[in-house]
């Protein structure tokens, strides 16, 4: 999907600045905290982590790691911010701008639903439909059920019973590696419980990346109620 990873790419060049940016904050003084960063550089978790990990690491306050990290030059530095830069997967953009990018380029209409509490969509253990309990950290949100991202209307695809458009999951992923192989697992555990639906209402996948577009053609005729795409092909 050309048009989402112009929009990654573009995303990242812009982190790789919001980074050296924290970096250039810390070596003046500031505190990479969530209260102490407000108004003057954005808070990351991530960053918050590394700063944590290679301080205690290297024995070094983060004011001198964070100015190690701004001399570096040439190669050295630019696989240091690499390694150093938030993903813009991560930052929750992929699904507005997915919505985007199919409604200017087709008749269907996509709602994207919350990922907690109110609005958000999930299908239990018991093959109800409840509302995603609010998870306060990482480890705790990739346990369970994965929640819908989007209701899709106006598509080929039959609506889910009881909606007035399909139930989608959706995702999206460049990454490589042991990143890649745990995203495989968390779609190949939705994709089992979602096919296994009693009362067989159908559920769209959508999934974009390299990574899966063997796997869609894959799956595609395995399940009866389970329908997979990608972006791309669903704006044909």
């Amino acid at each position: 999907m050309k048009y989402l990873s112009e929009q990654i790419s573009y995303r990242e060049h812009l982190n790789k600045q919001i980074v050296i940016g924290i970096w250039e904050f810390i070596v003046n003084g500031g505190q990479y905290t969530k209260k102490d960063t407000k108004d003057k550089v954005q808070f990351f978790e991530s960053i918050e982590k590394k700063l944590k990990k290679f301080s205690d690491r290297y024995e070094k306050t983060q004011i001198d790691l964070c100015s190690e990290l701004l001399s570096l030059s040439g190669i050295s530095f630019d696989q240091a911010l690499e390694f150093w830069n938030i993903k813009a997967e991560r930052q929750n953009a992929n699904e507005s701008w997915k919505k985007d990018f199919i409604e200017k380029n087709s008749n269907i209409q996509v709602s994207i639903l919350s990922k907690s509490d109110e609005g958000s969509i999930v299908l239990s253990d018991s093959f109800q439909f409840i509302e995603q309990k609010k998870k306060s950290t990482q480890s705790e949100k990739s346990k369970g059920m994965k929640s819908f991202d989007f209701i899709i209307k106006n598509s080929k695809y039959p609506n889910t019973n009881g909606f007035d458009g399909i139930l989608t999951v959706d995702k999206t992923t460049k990454v490589t590696g042991g990143s890649q192989r745990d995203t495989q697992k968390e779609i190949d555990e939705v994709i089992n419980h979602l096919s296994s639906d009693p009362q067989e209402r159908h559920y769209l996948i959508v999934l974009d990346g390299e990574f899966w577009s063997e796997y869609v053609i894959e799956h595609r005729q395995k399940y009866s109620n389970v329908h997979f795409t990608t972006s791309d092909e669903l704006i044909k």
